[in-house]
């Protein structure tokens, strides 16, 4: 059998009615919507069907409403039978990857990014800013602009695709001048503040003494790190990545570069929209990828692998 990476997104892939076919389809979807509000103690899955848009997009509830809905698309393809050799998530989605990995309880990974959401929520309306994704320019041109303007790469993405974060006035000057030096395209990102960033470097600290709190368990599958670069397995490493991953960068490049050299040949992205599996398609040629986000992706999904012998 060929070795399978299971790929979550993280904020930035919300979109008005995410998640609603899963719960039109799925006993299983409305269950894990119905204990999520429980825990919540609000209407989640109303934002989610309805929006709109601009609410959904807060850091608040995009954060909340995407764990949730990356976690039943796990489920689905799990109740298929197929098992990850490799998980890694974007950002947020990494909550997911842990919780995937045994190391948490989809419980606890919820009352995490609940607070997780909070302070980062509280952090953007501290500061005025946002992130940019920076396309079709060689990463070290990038590199050289964002350091006259006090901004920092994020996310180190793809060849050619890096995400920048930092404070509004910074943000636009940078904008223009990285136009200028032959950057294809230049898109505002969909959240509210300047994250994976010096900016969320207090955040991070009271994150933290949230994290210690909670018992992690050591995971059963090797969990890529967005932070490192690398396989965690201990609970110490990932608790300690999840505290440091808000104010560094996202290595996901280097996250997916490592899991093709451990083999593996199929990706499959699970949650709303298809930024990962377009990511990855940048990386690497020779590999299947995939996206379950709807009934009709997760039939897709199903079918092709059927039709290889992969299950």
């Amino acid at each position: 059998m060929r070795k399978i990476a299971f790929l979550f997104p993280g904020q930035g892939s919300q979109y008005v009615g995410m998640g609603l076919s899963f719960y039109q389809n799925f006993s299983l979807a409305q269950e894990i919507f119905e204990r999520s509000e429980k825990i919540l103690k609000w209407e989640i899955k109303k934002i989610c069907f309805e929006g709109p848009l601009e609410e959904l997009s807060q850091t608040y509830y995009s954060q909340l409403a995407i764990f949730i809905v990356d976690y039943i698309a796990y489920l689905l393809i799990s109740q298929k039978g197929l098992k990850a050799s490799f998980l890694a998530g974007h950002s947020l989605g990494e909550y997911v990857a842990v919780v995937a990995s045994g190391a948490l309880s989809f419980e606890e990974g919820l009352k995490l990014v609940n607070e997780r959401a909070k302070l980062m929520d509280e952090a953007s309306r501290e500061i005025s800013g946002g992130m940019v994704a920076v396309l079709g320019l060689q990463t070290d041109k990038v590199e050289k602009i964002v350091k006259k303007h006090g901004v920092q790469i994020a996310n180190y993405n793809c060849p050619g695709q890096v995400v920048v974060s930092g404070k509004e006035e910074n943000l636009q000057k940078f904008s223009q001048e990285i136009k200028g030096a032959g950057a294809r395209k230049v898109v505002r990102l969909m959240v509210s503040g300047p994250f994976h960033s010096k900016y969320m470097k207090k955040t991070s600290e009271k994150f933290k003494l949230i994290l210690n709190k909670v018992k992690f368990q050591d995971s059963q599958i090797p969990i890529i790190s967005n932070f490192s670069a690398k396989k965690v397995y201990r609970s110490e490493e990932i608790r300690e990545n999840l505290a440091n991953q808000l104010a560094g960068s996202v290595l996901w490049q280097d996250s997916m570069e490592l899991i093709l050299k451990e083999g593996a040949s199929i990706f499959i992205e699970l949650g709303p929209g298809k930024v990962l599996s377009r990511i990855i398609r940048r990386i690497a040629q020779d590999i299947l990828v995939f996206n379950v986000e709807n009934k009709d992706s997760l039939i897709i999904l199903e079918d092709s692998l059927k039709g290889i012998g992969e299950i």
